[in-house]
């Protein structure tokens, strides 16, 4: 158990915590039973997940039952706590001996409407529409999301046997932005710009070595690909045929990027379109990797071609680091300075990816994984 780490220690703060069952502040009955506590935000429609082991030798504890909602806070005596969201009980588990009971919580409730599939088509209409009424018809609340992304125009799109969950993610990978769900409401963030669901910029925090137990920094070879292209059908000026694009083969990215877009696949060869198409590419022309899709609009095709260049940017280098004090201000598009490392991670902008806060009998510690911070990035486009 972990009750001493609650207890100050000279002049050192301790961690501190709040946890409500139902709205209930639960705090006192669980404080010294306490073994272990983890809250993983994954910043998109991974569910964010809080696990709780508790003490249970006495046999006085009462299990939870499914679909309770608890509530947590975090941060250290004698200073504000910070929430970390809501969460639905999606698993409960007592063993023993010693008997504990183990809890899992996640902050999307799986077996709700989110994850019934339909079939439903959306023409003429803004993104911001189509996200109201998927709020609507499942119970959120109002959703949080930019102005800019709000606007966007959906010509025509299909929801063909999927769930909302399905529907909302492909959504909004196709518009540049990752969706989640945070309490009871669906939020939309443009992920490597910092920027909160509603589009205002996060303050920086500063990191230094110092702030940390361990780091690893992964340079990868994301060389082969310096641009994305996409096409449409141009109904306007059919005598424009698609311009040759000189397109590099490479086999690490080709199964990572297959896999997360279906649609989009490289090839090893000159190819002029025999359908009359035009297309977009973001990024420089050296080595492009072309979505294979033929979009039925400019609109949608130069989406599609500045989302998948942006992932490619964000994920050109990793940064992750375990903070020996935790921070629980630290969440997901948060963007970060780091100090006192090599002089290539330094001098790059990061943004928070995924933060992971843990309190157990080591204390209380925060793991970041940080992606590359793209706002600002001067991204060359080019027609044809």
């Amino acid at each position: 158990m972990i009750a001493d780490v609650f207890q100050p220690m000279g002049a050192k703060p301790a961690p501190d915590f709040i946890l409500t069952l139902a709205d209930k502040d639960i705090t006192s009955d669980i404080r010294n039973r306490l073994i272990s506590l983890n809250m993983v935000d994954n910043g998109g429609l991974s569910a964010d997940q809080l696990s709780i082991s508790l003490d249970d030798s006495d046999g006085l504890m009462a299990l939870p039952t499914r679909g309770a909602i608890l509530e947590l806070f975090l941060g250290w005596e004698n200073s504000a706590l910070v929430g970390q969201g809501k969460f639905i009980v999606d698993t409960v588990v007592h063993s023993g001996a010693p008997d504990m009971i183990m809890i899992t919580a996640r902050s999307i409730d799986f077996r709700g409407s989110l994850n019934e599939s339909r079939t439903q088509s959306y023409s003429n209409a803004t993104f911001g529409e189509i996200v109201q009424q998927i709020s609507t018809r499942n119970g959120l609340r109002e959703p949080y999301l930019s102005n800019e992304l709000a606007a966007t125009r959906i010509p025509h799109v299909d929801q063909t046997d999927e769930t909302d969950v399905q529907f909302l993610s492909r959504l909004a990978l196709a518009n540049s932005a990752r969706v989640t769900v945070k309490y009871q409401r669906l939020q939309f963030i443009r992920p490597g710009y910092g920027r909160s669901p509603r589009g205002e910029p996060n303050p920086f925090k500063t990191l230094t070595r110092n702030d940390g137990d361990s780091h690893r920094f992964e340079l990868k070879d994301r060389g082969s690909y310096t641009g994305v292209s996409a096409s449409w059908l141009n109904t306007e000026q059919p005598e424009r045929a698609n311009s040759n694009v000189q397109i590099e083969r490479t086999n690490r990215l080709e199964n990572a990027r297959v896999a997360q877009h279906p649609a989009a696949r490289p090839s090893n060869h000159a190819t002029t379109e025999q359908q009359h198409t035009s297309s977009y590419m973001v990024g420089k022309e050296k080595q492009v990797y072309h979505i294979a899709k033929i979009f039925s609009d400019k609109e949608t095709a130069m989406r599609a071609a500045k989302s998948l260049f942006e992932q490619l940017q964000r994920g050109i280098a990793t940064f992750s680091i375990t903070l020996a004090t935790g921070q629980p201000d630290l969440f997901p598009e948060t963007p970060v300075k780091v100090f006192g490392f090599k002089e290539a991670i330094d001098r790059q902008l990061w943004v928070v990816n995924k933060v992971s806060h843990t309190l157990s009998n080591g204390g209380f510690f925060s793991n970041l994984e940080l992606n590359v911070y793209i706002e600002g990035i001067d991204i060359a486009t080019k027609e044809t």
